[in-house]
């Protein structure tokens, strides 16, 4: 390596790390302060738990709830990371958003409620670029949920069709409930009625998920497809970002498997209680 190219790494370093400071997107203060003094009282507006980045559309805030042991400044955060996405964030909210502890809402997420539909997001869990809720009854997000990008929830059909065959009408409405550390890959449509089980992986993209799933897969079960069935079991997803480090530095030298010791603790190894 010559003097030209010893030079140029920390220069380049210096740009890259410029580059990235000014292409992150900015804290909102106005929409900050606007969204916890409209939505919270007074004692726990002033801890800022909401905080807002980048493009951020208020059609209509409707009731949003933290129902935390714990409030504390910036545990939930709108918009702070937007590589994949070039739309805001929106709410259109007419119903009520209930937060269970700390989470990440990644740039042009949309959370659209009809009146009275409820959604809940489990503490630990995040929602990546373009996601979208649309709901019209009730969701619940467990917690340590990863939902990637470009996957959309809707708890309704919108719309009634009637069975000329026996005049009968079904209900075009059904809640969605997402178990604790499931990671939803990108793309996957959750429509009405779903229920995964704890520890559910989705393959990506392309997964329609329409049914309950606790009553017909095994633990720790994969599902793809569309529609989506198991294809396979005794999966977890690796969500200790230690553990991820250790194992992307052994898979430098080594790109096949890696044997783990199971006589450890595995929830200290694929857990570890990240945040988002």
């Amino acid at each position: 390596m010559n003097i030209k190219d010893v030079l140029k790494r920390p220069l380049c370093e210096i740009i890259d790390a410029i580059e990235a400071r000014l292409s992150r997107p900015r804290l909102r203060i106005i929409k900050t302060l606007y969204v916890n003094f409209r939505c919270f009282p007074l004692r726990n507006a002033v801890k800022f738990p909401i905080l807002i980045y980048g493009r951020f559309n208020i059609l209509r805030l409707g009731r949003i709830r933290i129902e935390a042991p714990r409030i504390y400044h910036g545990m939930i955060r709108f918009g702070q990371f937007t590589n994949k996405t070039q739309c805001p964030t929106r709410i259109v909210n007419s119903g009520t958003i209930v937060f269970s502890g700390d989470c990440a809402v990644w740039g042009g997420v949309l959370l659209e409620l009809g009146s009275g539909a409820e959604l809940t997001i489990g503490e630990h869990s995040l929602l990546g670029e373009n996601v979208r809720f649309m709901l019209r009854r009730k969701c619940v997000i467990g917690k340590y949920a990863r939902i990637a990008f470009d996957s959309q929830f809707m708890d309704s059909d919108f719309h009634y069709m009637l069975n000329i065959e026996d005049g009968t009408v079904k209900n075009c409405t059904s809640f969605i409930e997402i178990g604790a550390y499931n990671w939803i890959g990108n793309r996957t449509t959750v429509k009405k009625g779903t229920v995964t089980p704890d520890y559910t992986i989705v393959a990506a993209p392309n997964a329609m998920l329409s049914k309950d799933y606790t009553k017909i897969c095994s633990p720790f079960p994969i599902l793809a497809g569309c529609p989506a069935k198991q294809i396979a079991s005794g999966y977890r997803r690796v969500f200790n970002i230690q553990t991820e480090r250790d194992l992307t530095e052994s898979f430098k030298n080594d790109t096949g498997f890696i044997s783990c010791d199971l006589s450890d603790n595995i929830d200290d190894f694929c857990n570890n209680h990240p945040k988002p």
